[in-house]
C-alpha cells in the first residue's frame, strides 16, 4: 500500500481545520507535506529521524512507514 492510501483526511484550512491524518493518526501537517517527505526520504536515506512534535504523532508514524 502507498502512503497516499493512508492519507485519509486532509487540512481544510478555510473551515481552521489543520489536522490531517495519517493511517488514523492526526497529524498537523500540510497534506502535501507526506509526498515531499516521502520523496526526500527515498532520495537521502538517512539513518535516523529526529522528529520533534505536538499533535497526534501522525507524522511520525508517516516517517517510520517511509
Amino acid at each position: 500500500m502507498q502512503f497516499e492510501d493512508k492519507v485519509y483526511k486532509k487540512s481544510n484550512l478555510e473551515f481552521n481545520d489543520s489536522i490531517s491524518t495519517y493511517n488514523g493518526w492526526g497529524a498537523q501537517q500540510n497534506p502535501n507535506s507526506f509526498e515531499v517527505f516521502h520523496n526526500f526520504l527515498l532520495e537521502i536515506k538517512p539513518k535516523q529521524i529526529l522528529e520533534i512534535g505536538t499533535s497526534l504523532g501522525g507524522f511520525t508514524s508517516f516517517l517510520n512507514y517511509t
